[in-house]
């Protein structure tokens, strides 16, 4: 607060807009020139609904334990895994109630009338892409009263373009539910929104992925030092009692018998060690993959925000600390959860992409603040080193802002792009296998066991997106022997009501990944294959058996012939395809 007192001359002691004593405030950092949420939102929403629309399903877990029970709560049939034996009772029924309700509701408005179940599923897709940017917004705007407009821009920006939030942002995971409610969380610390905090993190570690409990300990410890243990408990006791209250009643009612998944869960993936139930069954990585995957879905913002705590250090020595005004607390209570985050992450021995879901605004924001410091010292270097002044200083960092982004963006959609230029046929090859066979079906003879058709599938079973994209009652998905000798899904029992087939304890499932050979379909049963022809695979090559026909082919990504630089970013010229077939009917084949 600031009290200025100014002469008046010859005027003194009469009223003067432009003299007497004024009383003004100093504004607080980007409370009049940071990002807006309505603009952050419309940036950061209209990436959200490209990736919706074109981005493929790089996880089989989204497909099979997601997309696929969607699909059996909403239409009635669908494939289960073993995660939803009751037996096991991994996963829980209460997260995808809360899609099939926006399912049904874009049903009755005309979206499955009009573009199928198809429509249906990319409707899904773009709530979830919108979901995904109003937590977004929210948080890149709030970002402005801690740091300034600048890094409220570059964040936005960054939330924006970057690739690991362009794959993720529309995801069904629920790492990416976590995602949201993690950001939510701090949105409400930010805003001194205490039980919101609180409620939202229990939400994400509860409904969403119970870990990422463990990114909010700070929030917790911080309020905790403010509020008081009385009110942390009373908060803490509500949140958990309305959420796992819901948790349980719903699960409970479809496992029928009493179940709380986060725990289960939690518990099976506590089980780490080498031939024990666990993450372990499913692959074991190096300790640099995070950092790996990280550097190419965020390019420059990852060592950025890796360097923050060195190059902070270094603008307290130089003097830059005074240009950018804020300290090391509110760097360490963004930055903190998210290195702490990536270190436990890299120890253990599984290790998936979408682990890392919960800290990406975070990474966004160090980096972010990590660009503005070090473009500080250097403006301060160049004043010190070559004497230049103040004027050139600011310009050098803001040229070295510009540039910083620039790179962060272009490397960004680079990535992007070559996700959906070179891995999004299968989206494409089960909508065109749809249509195909509604041109055909009505010349079929009908079939005495009921007009089913199967769609199998051999060692590209984990590209099948969902049977939303197979738009037509009649066709299933069915699975061939491959050189895959893990544990497949099974459809769900067709019973009278959805809690019978729920509740229902299958046969040949277990919880060691071991194969079920149950699983397979003959190949005479087959009325159309899906299947990536290579040179180098050991399956059969289905274009060359006799009795197939290849109806049409989509381009795909060879791996094996294209530069590693090629499989990663996009870059016109360099990057060899094989051909994606589609499939026919009856002794035909569908080949992508």
């Amino acid at each position: 607060m600031a009290v200025e007192g100014r002469s008046g001359g010859s005027d003194r002691g009469k009223p003067n807009p432009a003299a007497g004593f004024r009383v003004t405030r100093k504004r607080s950092r980007g409370s009049h020139s940071g990002i807006s949420f309505t603009t952050a939102f419309t940036v950061i929403v209209t990436a959200r609904l490209i990736s919706a629309a074109t981005n493929p399903i790089a996880d089989c877990d989204e497909s099979f334990n997601y997309w696929e029970p969607l699909h059996f709560l909403i239409y009635g049939w669908g494939m289960q895994t073993w995660e939803y034996d009751p037996r096991y009772a991994l996963r829980s029924y209460l997260y995808l109630f809360l899609h099939a309700a926006f399912g049904h509701l874009s049903a009755l408005l005309g979206v499955e009338a009009s573009l199928g179940r198809r429509g249906v599923f990319y409707a899904i897709r773009g709530m979830l892409g919108v979901l995904s940017a109003v937590a977004d917004a929210a948080f890149a705007s709030k970002v402005a009263t801690r740091f300034g407009p600048g890094v409220s821009r570059a964040t936005t920006l960054c939330l924006a373009v970057s690739a690991g939030l362009f794959n993720s942002g529309a995801s069904f995971l629920p790492q990416t539910f976590a995602r949201e409610m993690v950001t939510f969380s701090f949105v409400a610390w930010y805003s001194k929104s205490d039980m919101m905090a609180i409620f939202a993190m229990g939400l994400a570690s509860l409904v969403g992925w119970p870990f990422c409990v463990l990114v909010g300990a700070g929030i917790g410890l911080e309020i905790l030092r403010r509020r008081g243990v009385i009110f942390c408990m009373v908060t803490g006791v509500i949140s958990l009692a309305t959420i796992a209250g819901c948790l349980v009643a719903v699960d409970s009612a479809l496992y029928g018998r009493t179940v709380l998944a986060p725990v289960n869960i939690a518990v099976y993936n506590s089980r780490i060690d080498e031939g024990e139930k666990g993450g372990t069954l499913y692959g074991v990585e190096p300790w640099d993959f995070f950092f790996k995957n990280l550097t190419l879905n965020f390019s420059a913002l990852v060592p950025l925000a890796f360097a923050l705590p060195a190059t902070y250090f270094l603008s307290k020595m130089v003097g830059a600390s005074e240009d950018v005004g804020y300290g090391l607390g509110p760097i360490m209570a963004v930055g903190g959860p998210f290195w702490a985050w990536f270190g436990l992450m890299s120890c253990m021995p599984h290790k998936e992409e979408r682990f890392m879901y919960v800290c990406y605004p975070l990474l966004c924001l160090t980096g972010s603040i990590g660009l503005e410091v070090l473009c500080a010292v250097c403006g301060r270097l160049a004043m010190v080193l070559f004497g230049c002044g103040k004027g050139i200083a600011r310009q050098i960092k803001t040229l070295g802002w510009i540039l910083g982004l620039a790179v962060i963006t272009a490397c960004s959609m680079s990535r992007s792009f070559a996700m959906v230029h070179s891995y999004s046929a299968p989206l494409h090859a089960y909508a065109a296998l749809t249509n195909y066979h509604a041109q055909l079906s009505p010349k079929l003879p009908p079939r005495s066991g009921g007009n089913t058709y199967n769609v199998c599938v051999g060692k590209e079973w984990y590209r099948f997106p969902s049977h939303f994209l197979l738009d037509d009652k009649s066709l299933r998905l069915a699975f061939l022997k491959s050189g895959f000798d893990g544990q497949l899904p099974q459809m769900y029992l067709e019973m009278p009501s959805v809690l019978d087939a729920t509740s229902a304890v299958r046969d040949h499932f277990n919880d060691m990944n071991r194969e079920e050979p149950t699983r397979y379909t003959s190949e005479n049963e087959c009325d159309y294959v899906v299947d990536l022809e290579l040179s180098d695979q050991k399956e059969k090559e289905w274009s060359e058996q006799e009795g197939w026909k290849i109806v049409a082919d989509l381009p795909f990504l060879d791996a094996s012939k294209s530069p590693s630089l090629s499989r990663a970013f996009y870059i016109p010229g360099i990057i060899d395809y094989v051909k994606h077939r589609e499939a026919s009917i009856t002794n035909r084949i569908f080949l992508f």
